[in-house]
Formats: structure tokens, sequence, C-alpha cells
């Protein structure tokens, strides 16, 4: 029997057209539920890629945006192939920087004759810039989550999402792991203490976000390797993706407590050749400037 995997940790959503058990957002909301939609934001900078695996040897593979109406815009490129274990890794990827603002689909056509089977991605919204959205960047020291993260050593796979949020001043919040002797006439001695941050990150505009995006985030971070706008961070240990929902609403407003991977004790400035990201939003981009 033909069978095609698409991973849930890619940074689209594809389903299968017609498929009676899963459906794209805008078919899967209660009757009964405030309307609602989203698309996927992305800008001309981005690249969009993904995977997906088969058991087929050769199939016809199709990947490309099309717009609104069903008309063709744009191709992706296949940049691998490999066989392990019996299936078939395909990687296709895409850059943004010629696509017209506006609002498209990805759609994927595997077929193998007598097998054949289309796929379409949630909304996406290409634009010049999406102001208030992050890019997280990831991947992971070995294959998992049905992806193929190292086809080779000397090219591992990095793969790139945009989505609404950002870290708010409220939610910056220093700590210490400390180390204290108390002897038997409780005299009170500090032998070791190392100072950190936590952030919250904070996902959602002001009409919040779909299940299949929180979801997304959450396996993301299952990875070992993550940046935030160019910056390493690792969930805490026992977070949970926390949300803030409204009865019937299919949206929500989500969080998730991090930690940046490196606990730097200084700030670093060096010559300044370029211009930083100087807000107050505890974004650090602005702390550490390369010559």
């Amino acid at each position: 029997m033909s069978t095609v995997n698409i991973p849930l940790l890619n940074p689209i959503r594809l389903v299968q057209t017609n498929n009676p058990y899963i459906k794209r957002f805008s078919e899967s909301m209660a009757s009964f539920e405030t309307e609602a939609s989203y698309s996927q934001p992305w800008n001309n900078e981005d690249w969009i890629n993904f995977q997906f695996s088969t058991n087929m040897a050769n199939p016809y593979v199709y990947a490309r945006i099309i717009n609104t109406d069903g008309n063709y815009v744009a191709g992706f490129t296949r940049v691998m192939y490999e066989n392990r274990g019996g299936l078939y890794y395909y990687q296709y990827v895409l850059s943004l920087a010629s696509i017209p603002e506006g609002y498209y689909y990805v759609r994927l056509t595997i077929a193998s004759p007598p097998f054949s089977a289309n796929f379409y991605s949630e909304p996406i919204h290409v634009a010049a810039s999406h102001e208030n959205t992050i890019k997280i960047r990831y991947s992971h020291d070995q294959n998992d989550y049905g992806i193929l993260f190292i086809p080779s050593p000397e090219w591992p796979i990095i793969l790139q999402m945009r989505v609404e949020g950002g870290f708010l001043a409220e939610h910056f919040n220093p700590a210490s792991k400390d180390v204290i002797f108390i002897n038997q006439t409780y005299e009170v001695s500090l032998v070791n203490s190392v100072p950190f941050v936590t952030q919250k990150l904070t996902l959602g505009n002001g009409f919040g976000l779909p299940f299949w995006m929180a979801d997304k985030v959450n396996r993301i971070f299952s990875c070992n390797q993550v940046t935030i706008d160019g910056v390493n961070f690792t969930k805490l240990e026992g977070a949970k993706m926390e949300g803030v929902k409204d009865k019937l609403y299919p949206l929500a407003w989500w969080s998730l407590d991090v930690i940046q991977n490196n606990n730097d004790f200084f700030d670093k400035f060096n010559e300044i050749t370029e211009g930083g990201d100087f807000n107050t939003d505890f974004n650090t981009d602005f702390n550490i400037v390369e010559v």
C-alpha cells in the first residue's frame, strides 16, 4: 500500500484533499463556534522548506505556490532525496523574495499510478514585512520527529517559520541558582550563586493563533537547536504551552517559558558597523553587535 508521511514539525501544515479525518483549520471549526480565519505570515526575506517521506521509490512530485484562484505562481526546488530504512525522504525549498504581496497556498501533488494525492497548506500571507512577528529557525542533532535532519554531516537541515509574538517586559524574570550553607547556629553563608534570566515567549496577535500553529511551536521546542530572531533559546524544564482561550472562539493566545542557551556575564560591545534594534522589548539583538 502506498503511503505518504507529512511531518507535523514542518514549517507549514499540509492537509490531504478530501481527507475525512484531518481537515484544514477553516473546515474543522464547530458550527456553533465564532467564525475565525488565520493566514501564516511570511516575509519576502524568508524561504519555505518542508519534507515528506514515502514508501514509493520514484513518484511524480509537484510542489508549487498557487494564488487564491488556484493559479500557478512559483515552483519549489527539490534539494534532498534520500533512501533511509525503506522510506524515501524528499525536501523542497522556495525563496519568497520575488513573490508579490498577497495570500497563497502551497500545493503538493504526489502520484505513482494508480496512487495520486493532493495536499494543500493552510493559507499563507506573503508581504515585505509583517510587524510584531518573530522568525524561528530550528534543527536537531539526530534524525527524529519524522524529519531527516542529518542527511550528511556536512549539510544539516535547518527549518524556519514565522509567527506573531515576541517577549513582553512584564515577563522578564531575573533569577539565580544558589548554594547556601547554614551551620548549627544558623549562620548563613553563600557558597555559590549563578544569576540567569528567564523569559516568557508570548504568541498571538490581537486575534490569536489556531491550534495547529500552537502545536507546531510546541513541537519545535522539542528540538535542541532553536533560535528566535538569531538568539538561541531552550524551553525551561517542565515548561509547557499555556493558552488563554475564550469560550466558543477557535483561536487562542499562547505562552512558553524559555531561557537563553548562553548565560553571559557581560555585555559585549564591538565596533558598530550597522544599525541595531534599539528598542525596549527585551529582544537582546541590540546588545551584541559583531564587527
